[in-house]
């Protein structure tokens, strides 16, 4: 299909390069896109959480794959038959929440609570694996991670990017989801090696690193919610445009001559027509 589709998308013949002149912004190197992010505190933290939830999430995998290969005694039949219904109902079961419960959730609890479900849910499933090296306790861990993970906390992550601004966010957003999370991925691996480099590591013992980087991440979540009204609060009231100007603004691009004479008019049922114009 993904052959396909490529084949329709090219079918009108090569795509021609754009002069020096279109470039925009979205092309800029890795290193500008690096210094946006550590000289802007908010989209510091937005980094910051993006690799604290990878690391965590690095190792909960790992915990349950280790309890389940202990517990089926390294039956690879009963492993392979496991995992795929294990991801298979928990991807239905994802599926469901984000079709019918994620976008309440958000208008209801807002995006300060939304935040937070997915490490709250992890952190119990970490705390079960401390107390307890069952295959429940793994099932609930990886469970509440790639159920919460792809449904409201994806949802929640993209609304962080609301209030940047676009010609930053264009530039920034693609190193996050590329850079950002190809690093944390690197960084939750030489985690997770130099914890096994001691051959007597436990799954149990490993729960202790979740809960300190499950402990970093709430706090810069518990950062970035504050952040992210005061970044959303700029944005709207947008001190680099006064009312005077969108006013002019919207009478030079208005559908009627008369629009401007309506704006300028004393009579606020004139001005109420104007604006719904």
């Amino acid at each position: 299909a993904g052959a396909w589709i490529a084949r329709t998308l090219t079918a009108g013949g090569p795509i021609q390069a754009r002069s020096p002149a279109q470039e925009d912004h979205s092309n800029a190197p890795i290193v500008d896109s690096a210094r946006l992010v550590s000289g802007n505190r908010y989209l510091l933290l937005i980094a910051l959480a993006v690799i604290a939830s990878t690391i965590v999430g690095t190792l909960v995998k790992y915990q349950f794959k280790a309890q389940t290969q202990a517990y089926f005694d390294a039956d690879l039949d009963g492993i392979a038959s496991f995992a795929g219904y294990f991801y298979g109902y928990i991807s239905v079961v994802s599926l469901l929440f984000h079709a019918t419960l994620s976008n309440r959730l958000l208008r209801t609890a807002g995006l300060s609570l939304t935040l937070f479900v997915l490490p709250v849910a992890l952190f119990s499933g970490v705390i079960g694996l401390l107390l307890s090296s069952s295959i429940f306790a793994a099932v609930w861990a990886r469970g509440a991670d790639q159920g919460f993970r792809h449904s409201v906390d994806r949802s929640s992550s993209e609304l962080l990017w609301v209030p940047v601004d676009s010609g930053i966010r264009n530039r920034v957003k693609s190193f996050m989801d590329v850079v950002v999370s190809r690093a944390a991925d690197g960084v939750a691996s030489l985690v997770l090696l130099a914890l096994l480099y001691f051959e007597h590591t436990t799954t149990q013992q490993i729960s202790w690193v979740s809960l300190a980087f499950l402990g970093f991440w709430i706090i810069v979540l518990w950062i970035l919610r504050s952040e992210y009204l005061e970044t959303l609060r700029t944005a709207i009231e947008r001190p680099d445009i006064s009312a005077e100007q969108l006013l002019r603004h919207l009478a030079s691009s208005g559908p009627s001559s008369d629009l401007a004479a309506r704006l300028a008019s004393s009579d606020p049922h004139d001005v109420e027509i104007a604006v719904g114009q």
